[in-house]
């Protein structure tokens, strides 16, 4: 089993706080085990390109374990979205494919630590409690960081945000919770 660390990030002209699901994917960052990172532009390549890049990635990985922060809530439903949009699948191959990926969420495994509140464990509270300083913008400034052009600020966030989760990831495996008897 492979674990692929990644992490999309998506542009919307609607100014509204709350993500949606048919925004558009402008960039999917990712990091295979014991690899560099590798980052996938809609600039350079399109949208369209841009997933299936990523696709293929996952389907030339053996038993790929994906491993995001939120992805089961907002990154995979986005990337299925995204990629029936731009028909790179029928619904049920999509559903396939990252349902039959082994699929870890760092925010999923952090809920009980929260009293189950989603509430305060974005990334960058996470990585504060690690003691991360995280030197990228905000997302919330993607939006404007893509209509200016200026693809350097959304890279970067995009990387430090792979590169955040697979330190949380490490973390929380050192942690020696064990709810149940063996």
């Amino acid at each position: 089993m492979t674990k692929i660390f990644f992490d999309i990030e998506t542009y919307s002209p609607d100014t509204a706080q709350r993500p949606k699901f048919n925004e558009k994917i402008i960039t999917i960052a990712y990091k295979a085990e014991n690899s560099d990172i590798s980052i996938l532009k809609e600039w350079e390549l399109g949208e369209k390109n841009t997933i299936k890049r990523f696709i293929d990635k996952i389907i030339r990985t053996d038993r790929p374990n994906l491993v995001g922060h939120n992805i089961l809530r907002f990154d995979i439903p986005v990337l299925i979205s995204r990629s029936f949009e731009n028909g790179l699948g029928s619904l049920n191959e999509l559903m396939t494919l990252f349902l039959e990926s082994y699929s870890i969420d760092t925010i999923q495994c952090l809920l009980p630590a929260n009293n189950l509140y989603f509430s305060g464990l974005g990334l960058r509270s996470c990585a504060g409690y690690l003691g991360i300083e995280m030197n990228g913008c905000p997302g919330s400034e993607i939006k404007d960081h893509y209509e200016k052009g200026n693809y350097e600020a959304i890279v970067h966030h995009n990387i430090e945000d792979v590169l955040i989760t697979e330190k949380l990831h490490d973390h929380l495996l050192s942690c020696s919770f064990r709810p149940f008897k063996d």
